[in-house]
């Protein structure tokens, strides 16, 4: 056996070693929040044209193999009712645009909670935003999505709700000034419907923790508000949950090793 062989067969198994990877990443997120499978597919390499045989074949000699792509699995995951005001789900393509430490992201986990809002934020003293456990905030729009900002309410509303166009409606009043005396004034939300985007090519998102995703130029943005153009619709009380099948990635993983 040629020392070559060798050679080649390590390199195979270290590729397939990489894919090993991906599929315990899989199966390790299977209970994560809208969390999207990831694959890999192999191509053959050869080492180009070495001559030809008499007969006229030509002598194309393998040179092992090589990844030909890193993907995602970008289908819908199932959609699992929790009564929370603040979990919202995407039904169909979309994403929420969300702020963490004054970066955009967008991601589909919509474990959010209305909670006072941080200081850092800059926002009114008394007002409250959706934030999910890692910090990042949901940005909303009041003009269908051609600005975006923080959706904040005035103050901790007696209730609210949120359509499937991502609008949302709040009941309740808040003393401003603390003066009994005074008419209490209505709750309002600045920004008050969903900011959304849709990609083109959602394999060009840069993977970040907590199921966050920073837009590259070869992702092909399109921002707007759900249930338009494209872009799906939001329920509230659910979650998207992992769309990975647990059986064919331990199929998969028993294959591969």
């Amino acid at each position: 056996m040629s020392s070559n062989a060798i050679f080649l067969g390590a390199a195979g198994m270290r590729l397939q070693s990489q894919k090993i990877s991906i599929l315990g990443n899989n199966i390790a997120n299977s209970t994560s929040i809208a969390y999207k499978g990831g694959g890999m597919n192999f191509i053959d390499t050869y080492r180009g044209f070495t001559g030809q045989f008499a007969n006229g074949n030509v002598k194309n000699v393998g040179n092992g193999i090589k990844v030909g792509n890193i993907f995602s699995d970008w289908t819908d995951g199932a959609i699992k009712e929790t009564g929370k005001n603040g979990d919202l789900a995407w039904n169909g393509d979309g994403f929420f645009h969300v702020v963490k430490a004054g970066v955009s992201y967008y991601t589909r986990a919509g474990d959010f909670s209305l909670v006072s809002a941080p200081a850092t934020l800059g926002l009114a003293a008394g007002s409250y935003v959706l934030m999910r456990p890692d910090g990042s905030v949901l940005q909303g729009t009041d003009d269908s999505g051609t600005t975006t900002g923080h959706m904040a309410f005035s103050a901790f509303p007696n209730s609210w709700a949120m359509s499937a166009n991502g609008t949302v409606s709040v009941t309740g009043t808040y003393d401003h000034d603390s003066d009994a005396t005074t008419a209490e004034i209505a709750i309002t939300v600045n920004n008050g419907q969903v900011s959304a985007a849709r990609f083109s090519n959602p394999d060009g998102l840069i993977r970040e923790d907590n199921g966050l995703y920073l837009p590259s130029v070869d992702a092909g943005i399109n921002t707007g508000i759900p249930d338009a153009n494209g872009i799906g619709s939001v329920t509230q009380g659910a979650l998207e949950m992992s769309n990975v099948d647990l059986v064919n990635e331990f199929t998969d993983l028993v294959l591969t090793q």
